[in-house]
Order: C-alpha cells, then sequence, then structure tokens
C-alpha cells in the first residue's frame, strides 16, 4: 500500500517461486502539492513493478483514487498496461447521459463551496482586521486559516476545475 495524502495505491504482486508472475495496481492515490512532491512515490512504485503492470484497476473517478496518475504522467507514460478495468463505463460524451448529470451536479457543488470559501475568508478578514487585544485572537485567526486551507485542499481534491476531470489537463512530473 502506498499512502500517498488523502487517498492509496495499493499493488498486489503474485509471485511463485520468487519469480513475478502476475501485478495488479489498485487505483493511484491523491497528494496535495506539485508534482515534485509527488514523483518520489511515484518513482518508487514504478521501480517495484519495474515499470508494468498486468492488470490496473480504477475504481472509480474521485480524485483521491486517480490524482496520481495525473500528477505523474511523465512516469505512466512509461509503464506497460496488459490490461486495465475502469468503473466509469458511460459516455461521458453522450449530452443526456448519466455522466452529464454528474457535471451538472458537480459543477453546483463546486459553486457552493466556492461561496462558502469566499464567505468565510470574507469574515476572516474582517475579523483579523478588527482591533483587538482578546487573549484568544491569535488562535481564532489560525483556527479559521486552518479552516480554510482544509476547505481549499476539499476543493481541490474533489471538486476539480472544468475540464480536469475529463483528462485535460495533465500535469507532467
Amino acid at each position: 500500500m502506498y499512502c500517498l495524502g488523502t487517498g492509496d495505491c495499493f499493488v498486489l504482486k503474485f509471485q511463485v517461486a520468487g519469480a513475478r508472475r502476475f501485478t495488479i495496481m489498485i487505483d493511484c492515490g491523491s497528494c496535495q502539492g506539485t508534482p515534485l512532491d509527488f514523483k518520489p512515490y511515484i518513482d518508487d512504485l514504478a521501480a517495484y513493478v519495474d515499470n508494468h503492470l498486468d492488470l490496473l484497476v480504477v475504481t472509480h473517478e474521485h480524485n483521491d483514487h486517480v490524482n496520481g496518475f495525473a500528477k505523474c504522467e511523465g512516469i505512466f507514460n512509461n509503464f506497460t498496461i496488459d490490461e486495465a478495468w475502469f468503473a466509469w463505463t458511460e459516455d461521458p460524451n453522450d449530452p443526456g447521459g448519466h455522466a452529464a448529470q454528474l457535471r451538472e451536479k458537480r459543477g453546483k457543488m463546486k459553486r457552493a463551496l466556492d461561496n462558502a470559501i469566499n464567505a468565510m475568508q470574507a469574515q476572516t478578514n474582517i475579523f483579523k482586521a478588527s482591533p483587538s487585544n482578546d487573549y484568544y485572537k491569535p488562535a481564532i485567526d489560525a483556527s479559521n486559516d486552518a479552516f480554510l486551507n482544509g476547505l481549499n485542499t476539499l476543493k481541490d481534491i474533489n471538486l476539480p476545475l472544468e475540464g480536469a476531470d475529463a483528462g485535460a489537463s495533465f500535469l507532467e512530473c
């Protein structure tokens, strides 16, 4: 198991008499930060599986399960994958299909989260600007900042920019 932040990556290697017979990778986790932050994990993974997977299983399309592929596309370009199984089988271009409904719902969720973050940021800015000798003000400031960081991370991981869930914007390591 590769713990990559908020998502995991599982590799199962089946061997007979010490020789690799079959390698399965399930998902590719998620990592906060840049592709360079993620690269050491994926380099280690690539070495562990000798850049080859007999089977890749992607359980579902949430970023905490697939973000590694986008962050380190350059490394995965060097992999050979004999077979891949994906849970997402619907045609994403079908305008009346389930995928379109999910994109619409995701858009509404993203706008709601953006509104909540903006409102929280506005209140935090007002609170920080207010003069106070309150002993607890620095702790409250730090808590507000941590909460906002958490909301932004949640948004980045689960509600990517438009087109990102379709794999339109990949970053190379």
